[in-house]
C-alpha cells in the first residue's frame, strides 16, 4: 500500500471553506448584530445592563466565539491571499502568523468553554 504524505496544498479546500463561511458571516450576521448593539441604547428590551446576564449562557457564548473564530479565519485567508497578489513572501512564515493567530483563538476558546461548561456542569 502507498504511503501518503501530508502536504499543505491537501487541507487548502479546508481554508477556503473556512473563508466562505467567515464572508457569509461577516456579511449577514455582523451587520444584524451591529445594529442591535447600537440600537441597545434606546430601546429598553435591549439594556446594555443585562449583558452580564447574557455572558453567563454557555451557548450564546459559543455562538459569539465562532462567529468570531469564522471571521477571524475569513480575514486571515484575505490577509494570506492579499500578501500573495502583492508578490511578498507566503511561505510558511506567513501560512503561520495568518492562519496560527487564528488558530490560536480557537486554543482560547476552547479554554474559555471548558470553564463555562464545568460551571454549567458543577465540576
Amino acid at each position: 500500500m502507498r504511503r501518503v504524505r501530508f502536504r499543505f496544498e491537501h487541507i487548502e479546500p479546508v481554508w477556503w471553506g473556512l473563508f466562505g463561511a467567515g464572508g457569509v458571516l461577516a456579511a449577514m450576521v455582523l451587520p444584524g448584530l451591529l445594529v442591535l448593539l447600537l440600537l441597545s441604547g434606546w430601546l429598553p428590551a435591549l439594556d446594555v445592563a443585562r449583558l452580564p446576564e447574557i455572558e453567563g449562557l454557555w451557548f450564546l457564548r459559543l455562538g459569539v466565539h465562532l462567529l468570531v473564530s469564522a471571521l477571524l479565519f475569513h480575514s486571515a485567508h484575505r490577509i494570506y491571499h492579499g500578501m500573495h497578489d502583492l508578490l511578498l513572501p507566503t511561505g510558511w512564515v506567513a501560512r503561520a502568523l495568518t492562519y496560527g493567530l487564528a488558530i490560536a483563538y480557537l486554543g482560547l476558546v476552547v479554554f474559555d468553554l471548558s470553564g463555562a461548561l464545568g460551571a454549567v456542569l458543577g465540576t
